[in-house]
């Protein structure tokens, strides 16, 4: 019987103890120690160190041990990974997946990163492939009927540079069979350079002309002859 008391006494004083280290707010769930942001309303934390001295984390979860770690004014933010959102602050729908990811992150939304293959920052999407990995296919859709089908900003495929040999790699996007938008409206298509593959050539424009480079040397310019008047 006293060693049932001792027992008692014990799992009373962790119980206890893990309390003093709770998330404080309405609606809130933590597991683990330290896990004590304060004022922070329908916010879970789980995992040692998790919020921990965080304060106006709302309607965000923070997983991982030291996920949000001194973070303040997260709202609707997810942390997954150790030390996610570690430092971040004033940050609104922005998602952390990965060790260290959005640690420090200030003043941010909407960003998404997942480790260092995705992110998504400022409206513009980068994804990573290293060591020779592929990514795709990739597609990118709109709804046929919405009154908004466009790709707005730019598509940049760069051209990789190897400095050990002094060389470059190339690039190419390719189109396998055709490109098309059966229900979209599009008045004009845009083409700011003609590359030959295989070739020196280019053809550019400057100032409503048509240029033609070599080797990137400017050598002259291309001219259009109207067709003859009709007798």
């Amino acid at each position: 019987m006293r060693q049932m008391k001792q027992n008692a006494a014990v799992i009373l004083a962790l119980g206890l103890a893990a309390s003093a280290y709770a998330i404080h707010g309405t609606a809130t769930t933590s597991l683990g120690f330290y896990t004590d942001a304060t004022n922070s309303n329908y916010t879970t934390t789980l995992g040692y160190g998790a919020g921990w001295e965080g304060a106006y984390d709302i309607q965000s979860l923070l997983v991982g041990t030291i996920a949000g770690r001194r973070s303040g004014g997260l709202m609707q933010c997810v942390g997954l990974g150790y030390g996610a959102l570690d430092g971040a602050s004033n940050c609104t729908a922005c998602v952390a997946i990965g060790a260290k990811v959005g640690k420090g992150w200030r003043n941010r939304t909407g960003w998404v990163q997942i480790g260092d293959a995705f992110a998504v920052t400022n409206g513009i999407a980068d994804i990573k492939a290293p060591n020779g990995a592929s990514i795709g296919p990739l597609r990118l859709g709109a709804d046929a009927y919405s009154t908004d089908n466009e790709l707005k900003g730019n598509l940049i495929v760069s051209d990789e540079y190897n400095p050990t040999t002094g060389t470059s790699i190339g690039g190419r996007i390719y189109a396998g069979d055709y490109i098309e938008a059966p229900q979209g409206y599009f008045a004009q298509a845009q083409i700011g350079e003609i590359s030959f593959i295989s070739s020196a050539v280019t053809i550019g424009t400057d100032d409503n002309r048509l240029c033609v480079y070599t080797n990137g040397v400017l050598a002259g310019y291309l001219t259009i002859t109207p067709p003859a008047a009709q007798q």
